[in-house]
């Protein structure tokens, strides 16, 4: 671990134990926190949270860079040449893109036009191919990965055409295999196959105009943050939320909206441990091994304010640990997806169970195009990014939501 994210991990052990102190001295005096302690709760939670952003900003980081040093061994292998010469090759046609983003084919010359057109190419890998459509690319869809929560769990499928993916489904738990007894014929139970099919539905960031005169003369390269930033937010907002409400119909079906309630909460607008633990063995345990929870960060602000009960003032919420191991409501793992509904009544503020059935289907990735022609009366080019996907549970038995109380 970086020294600096050492002393962050450390301050946020200092701010759990201010966080358990409140906590425990309020049960232990058998009352609720006070207005004071409830702010003092809050305003830790929110030091905590910046602190983690940090610490998971840098190893996002550091994760990168493994990759894109992996990416250069892998392309330098491919392509018979050294990581140098690869790593000078790959830096090379970053600068080409950048360039064409920035001035358009007219602002190449005859040499960098030839390699952005075998780049762009399909199946060029040993002519540079693999150094602009992998490796960008590549980043652009892990970037994709950690935005919104629901891809950093779920299960996904990468394709180079778009037709339908047939998904063959089966849930047979409810079979159970009996003894047979010598000379006797064994009964006749038939398993139930079913299928789920994949589309691909189109996204696309709506396009940005920008002037000539600001791409040619601005220090900082407002073009290449506009393809792989804003851009990449945009979508990512906007497939986050298909994966989480989507309705399947002419749209990706969302995990909310394709589960099942599992425990509905005592109250409308609180929840209790009981509560979550009613949440968690109404999933079958076939598919607790690899659980998760998932809620929106103000439904963790809540959870981080109960424990186990009251004779025992552990708090419910454990900070991950330096080695990686992340933290935990009950023992289990959780993804914040702020596209959950927050706690009131009638609503699903929780899931849970293994994201790994839910599927996610991509088409080849993310795509930028640029246009001077569209927009040139006015001296502007315009930028548009799109991606192809779709979603769907493929086994509803495995995530389940809490559903709050109506009354």
């Amino acid at each position: 671990m970086k020294t600096e994210n050492k002393e962050l991990f450390e301050k946020r052990v200092d701010i759990q134990k201010e966080m358990d102190s409140i906590i425990s001295n309020a049960r232990d005096e058998k009352r609720g926190m006070t207005p004071d302690e409830e702010a003092k709760f809050d305003a830790l939670n929110v030091e905590d949270l910046s602190i983690e952003k940090t610490i998971n900003a840098s190893e996002k980081m550091e994760s990168r860079r493994t990759a894109f040093e992996q990416n250069l061994e892998k392309g330098a292998r491919e392509n018979g040449k050294s990581k140098d010469e690869f790593e000078d090759e790959t830096k090379r046609n970053f600068e080409i893109q950048s360039k064409f983003f920035k001035f358009g084919n007219k602002g190449l010359n005859d040499e960098e036009r030839s390699i952005l057109q075998r780049a762009q190419t399909e199946g060029t890998d040993s002519q540079g191919g693999y150094t602009v459509d992998s490796i960008i690319s590549d980043e652009i869809v892990k970037s994709l990965q950690y935005y919104g929560g629901v891809r950093e769990v779920a299960k996904i499928y990468t394709t180079a055409q778009g037709g339908d993916l047939q998904f063959p489904t089966n849930n047979d738990i409810a079979n159970v295999g009996a003894l047979l007894t010598e000379a006797a014929q064994g009964a006749e139970v038939d398993t139930v196959f079913g299928q789920k099919v994949l589309s691909a539905y189109m996204y696309y960031s709506k396009v940005v105009t920008i002037s000539t005169q600001l791409l040619q003369d601005s220090a900082f390269n407002i073009a290449d943050y506009i393809a792989n930033d804003l851009f990449r937010d945009r979508i990512g907002r906007a497939i986050n939320s298909a994966y989480t409400n989507g309705t399947g119909s002419s749209q990706p079906e969302g995990v909310l909206y394709a589960s099942t309630v599992g425990s509905v909460a005592a109250g409308d607008d609180a929840i209790t441990y009981n509560d979550i633990l009613e949440l968690e063995h109404s999933v079958n345990s076939a598919y607790r091994q690899n659980a998760h929870f998932m809620f929106n960060d103000a439904t963790l602000l809540a959870l981080k304010k109960l424990n186990v009960g009251s004779a025992d003032a552990r708090p419910l919420w454990s900070m991950g640990m330096a080695d990686g191991t992340p933290s935990t409501i009950d023992g289990i793992p959780y993804v914040i997806n702020n596209d959950m509904p927050s706690i009131a009544a009638g609503k699903h503020p929780i899931l849970f169970g293994d994201f790994s059935k839910f599927a996610i289907r991509d088409v080849q990735g993310y795509t930028v195009k640029r246009s001077e022609d569209r927009y040139f009366e006015y001296l502007k080019t315009g930028f548009v990014a799109y991606m192809r996907t779709d979603s769907k549970l493929l086994d509803t038995g495995a995530i389940k939501f809490l559903r709050m109380s109506n009354t």
